[in-house]
């Protein structure tokens, strides 16, 4: 009887210490989650009702964040727009606001089509390009 006190009591530290080790995993998944998420920044347009042209102010909201962005550390991206907001006012009836972490750009009422979405940063290195010639190269060394 003793005996079976003894493995009860193992079993129960093993148990516990499991609990602990689970808690810190799932702390560590958890904030791991949570800090890859803020380096997206999202924005919800919402247009006019007598809008035609929503394809052009969401590219405009797009261009408006790559030229603030650039050359910047991701880290610093949310404070720039958050500092420049007027910039994204590129329309006297385009109001922009930023709440709950996300960008929020109104035209007119507001009351028409919405949509959602991730702001993205674009960067592409072309090198320069020299022009070559092959007659160029076999006379080159005379």
């Amino acid at each position: 009887m003793k005996a079976l006190s003894i493995l009860h009591d193992a079993r129960s530290e093993t148990m516990k210490t499991l609990k602990w080790l689970t808690g810190i995993w799932a702390a560590l998944l958890i904030c791991i989650i949570v800090c890859d998420s803020k380096s997206e920044l999202l924005y919800t347009i919402r247009y006019d009702t007598k809008n035609n042209a929503s394809y052009e102010i969401k590219e405009k909201v797009q261009d408006v964040y790559n030229d603030l962005v650039s050359g910047i550390h991701s880290d610093s991206y949310v404070i720039m727009v958050m500092d420049n907001l007027n910039r994204f006012e590129f329309a006297k009836d385009i109001k922009a606001e930023w709440k709950n972490n996300q960008l929020y750009i109104v035209q007119g009422n507001g009351k028409g089509s919405e949509i959602h979405g991730t702001l993205e940063t674009y960067s592409v290195c072309v090198p320069k390009v020299q022009p070559r010639s092959f007659l160029q190269e076999i006379f080159s060394g005379f």
